[in-house]
C-alpha cells in the first residue's frame, strides 16, 4: 500500500479538468481538424478534434492544499510547434501563424505523457495565386503503434483502496487549481478572464468583456496578433500594449508618435506604423525605430512574409520591405490618402483611402479599382479572396464579391474606422461613439457595449473578437 506522502496520479472531476479516469490512460488519437486549410499571411485558429487527450494531475496527500496539473500538449505542422491550449479530452485549440510555408503539412499531438498522434498531410497553407492542392490519398490519422508506456505511477492499482479515505479532503484543493495550473486559461473561460473588468453583454452569447492595462492611459487605433494569446495594440502618444492569454500590459516603445498600423511576420518580428512616418520593429526583446525616409503619417501595413510587407498613408504614400530595406512604391494614379491594407496575397493587396478610392494590386502591379462609394474608407478586410469589406465615413460599407464592389445596406450613420470579417457570414466594424456592427451574412445589426469611439477590430474566429479604442478601451468577444 502507498503511504499517504506518495505522489499519485490522480481521477478527479473529468468534466472540468479533464483528466483520464484510469492510471495509464489510452494514448491520443487524431480524427478530425478544422479547418483543414488557411491562406499563407493570414493567421488561423484551428481545432484538433480526437479523442484520450488527457491532462495530468499529481497530488501530495501531505499537503492536500496542492494538486500539480499538467496539459503541456504539443501540437506540430510540420516541424513548426504551434502554440495551443488544451481544452477538453477530445479537443485542443492551436493557432497557425501567418508565416507558415506554402503546402501540405504533417499534423501530430504529443501528450505530457510523451505519447504522439499523427495525421498525415492534415492540413493545407493555400495561395490564392496557385488554386491550392488536394490531400492525398494517404492523408489520415496515425496514433503510432509503438507508443511509449506509462510507467510513472506503477502502484496505482495497490493505491485504489485508501483513495476513498482521501476524497473528504479534495475539495480543499479547489481553490488553489487555477494557481497550479497556469496554462489552462481557455479549459475554463471564465477563469482566463479574471482581469476584465467585468463582462458587458449584447444579450447572446458569447458575450463582451470590458479590459483595463494597468498604467496605460492613453487611446488605442490598431489591434493585431499572431494568436490568441498573442496580440498587439497600439495608438497615442507611441503607446504599445501586449496580451499574453490572461492579461495586458504595457511595452515599451521608442516613440511618441501616433501609432496607427500593426502586423506580423512572426512573434519576433512585428512591425507598427504611424505618424512623421515612424516604422517600428519588434525583434522578440525589444521596440526599435527603423529607417524608412519616408515623412508622411503611416495609417496602415500589412504583409505576407519577412520579406514582403507593404506600409501605406498620407499622400499616396506606400512603402514596400524586401526583407533588407524600405523603397517607395509608385502608384499611376492617386488622388488621395492610403488609409486601410489588406490582402491574401502579393498578388491580391488591396488598398483604400479619402474619396472612396480603392486600389487594388495584383501580378500586372497596382491600379485604380471603381468604388461604389465617394466616402472616405478608413478600414478593409477579408475572409478570402471574393469576400472582402471596406467601411468609413457614415456608416459605409461595401463588399467585395470577387467581381465588384457594391454598397450594403449599413444600421450605421457615424463613421466607421475598421472591420474585420472571420467569414462569408461573420464579420464586425468599428467606429465612431462606441458604434459597433455585426454581420450574419445577410445583414449588418447593431450591438450596443460602449460609448467611446473604437478604432480597431481583429481576431481569431467568430467566438474570439476584439475591439480598442478611446481612452484604453479594450472589449472582448468571447464564450
Amino acid at each position: 500500500m502507498l503511504s499517504r506522502a506518495t505522489i499519485i496520479l490522480l481521477t478527479v472531476s473529468s468534466t472540468v479538468l479533464g483528466l483520464g479516469c484510469k492510471s495509464d490512460p489510452d494514448a491520443p488519437v487524431i480524427t478530425a481538424v478544422t479547418p483543414v486549410s488557411c491562406i499563407h499571411g493570414t493567421p488561423q485558429q484551428i481545432t484538433i478534434v480526437g479523442r484520450n487527450f488527457y491532462a495530468r494531475a499529481t497530488a501530495n496527500f501531505d499537503d492536500k492544499r496542492h494538486m500539480l496539473i499538467d496539459s503541456d500538449f504539443e501540437a506540430k505542422l510540420g516541424d513548426r510547434t504551434l502554440n495551443n491550449v488544451w481544452q477538453s479530452t477530445t479537443s485542443i485549440s492551436a493557432d497557425v501563424p501567418a508565416d507558415m510555408p506554402l503546402g501540405l503539412h504533417d499534423l501530430t499531438v504529443t501528450d505530457p505523457r510523451d505519447r504522439t498522434a499523427r495525421w498525415a498531410r492534415a492540413f493545407e497553407v493555400k495561395s490564392l495565386a496557385d488554386g491550392g492542392i488536394e490531400a492525398g490519398p494517404d492523408a489520415g490519422p496515425d496514433a503510432g503503434p509503438d507508443l511509449p508506456s506509462v510507467d510513472s505511477a506503477p502502484d496505482l492499482p495497490d493505491a485504489a483502496p485508501d483513495l476513498p479515505d482521501a476524497a473528504p479532503d479534495l475539495p480543499d484543493a479547489a481553490p488553489d487549481l487555477p494557481d497550479a495550473a497556469p496554462d489552462l486559461p481557455d479549459a475554463a473561460p471564465d477563469l482566463a478572464d479574471a482581469a476584465p473588468d467585468g463582462p458587458v453583454t449584447d444579450g447572446g452569447t458569447p458575450t463582451w468583456k470590458s479590459y483595463t492595462v494597468p498604467g496605460f492611459t492613453g487611446s488605442l487605433h490598431t489591434i493585431w496578433g499572431l494568436s490568441k494569446s498573442h496580440i498587439w495594440a497600439a495608438g497615442s502618444n507611441g503607446g504599445i500594449v501586449h496580451y499574453d492569454g490572461s492579461s495586458w500590459k504595457v511595452v515599451a516603445s521608442p516613440t511618441k508618435e501616433m501609432l496607427e498600423g500593426i502586423w506580423g511576420a512572426a512573434s519576433n518580428d512585428v512591425w507598427a506604423v504611424g505618424h512623421k512616418g515612424v516604422v517600428l520593429r519588434y525583434n522578440g526583446a525589444a521596440w526599435s525605430v527603423q529607417a524608412t525616409g519616408a515623412t508622411p503619417n503611416l495609417h496602415a501595413i500589412w504583409g505576407f512574409s519577412a520579406s514582403d510587407i507593404y506600409a501605406a498613408g498620407l499622400g499616396c504614400t506606400m512603402l514596400h520591405y524586401s526583407g533588407a530595406a524600405w523603397s517607395p512604391v509608385s502608384f499611376p494614379a492617386c488622388n488621395s490618402a492610403f488609409k486601410g491594407l489588406w490582402g491574401v496575397s502579393n498578388t491580391d493587396l488591396w488598398s483604400v483611402g479619402d474619396k472612396g478610392e480603392i486600389h487594388r494590386r495584383t501580378s500586372s502591379g497596382w491600379g485604380a479599382v471603381t468604388s461604389s462609394t465617394s466616402n472616405v474608407l478608413k478600414g478593409v478586410h477579408g475572409s478570402a479572396a471574393n469576400n472582402v469589406f471596406a467601411v468609413g465615413d457614415k456608416g459605409t460599407i461595401i463588399r467585395f464579391n470577387g467581381s465588384a464592389w457594391s454598397t450594403v445596406a449599413s444600421p450605421s450613420k457615424s463613421n466607421l474606422n475598421d472591420v474585420w470579417a472571420a467569414s462569408s457570414s461573420a464579420a464586425w466594424a468599428v467606429g465612431k461613439g462606441g458604434e459597433l456592427v455585426q454581420w450574419n451574412g445577410s445583414t449588418w445589426s447593431k450591438l450596443t457595449v460602449t460609448t467611446a469611439d473604437l478604432h480597431g477590430v481583429w481576431g481569431t474566429s467568430p467566438t474570439n473578437v476584439w475591439a480598442v479604442g478611446e481612452n484604453g478601451t479594450i472589449l472582448h468577444l468571447a464564450p
